[in-house]
Formats: structure tokens, sequence, C-alpha cells
């Protein structure tokens, strides 16, 4: 299942559905950007993270991030049709 939000700063519209699904695991994938942009783009990635985790582990549900070298592509999809694949981490 893949769902998605325009922004990283939007991704509480995405909890309930999410937590409604009973997931065993979410993955977000942030757009590459978030690592050089750390001061806009990387502190809202955090925010994102610290907020999730906990509100996700309490219905049993693991957070991890998929990343990737922003020159591979900037969004995941970018990243696909360069034929890329990125690294899955859990937090």
């Amino acid at each position: 299942m893949h769902l998605q939000v325009a922004g990283v700063s939007s991704w509480r519209f995405l909890l309930q559905p999410t937590i409604k699904l009973k997931p065993k695991r979410v993955v977000i994938g942030f757009d590459a950007d978030a690592q050089s942009k750390e001061e806009s783009v990387g502190k809202a990635v955090l925010k994102c993270i610290e907020g999730a985790k906990p509100l996700l582990n309490e219905h049993g549900i693991e957070l991890a991030i998929y990343v990737w070298p922003e020159e591979a592509g900037k969004g995941i999809d970018d990243l696909f049709n360069n034929g890329y694949k990125g690294q899955l981490f859990v937090i």
C-alpha cells in the first residue's frame, strides 16, 4: 500500500488512515533534498520522525525511512526511474 501527501509537513493527514490499516511497518521516503536543505526540509523531516514514531509505535507499528543520494534523483519516482535503489533504515 502506498499513501502520499504533498510535503513533509502534511504527514499528520496520513496518521489516522495508517493506523486504521494496521501495517506492521511504515516506510517514509522523503525527497533527497532533505539531506542538503538541512535548515528547511531537513528540520521538517526531523519533526515528522519525532512526531510520528511514538504515535505509530503506540499502535505496534514500526517506523523506517528510505534514503538515497540526491544525485540519484530528487523524489522516489526519480530514483526508480533512474534504476537506483535506496537504503532502508528502521528507526
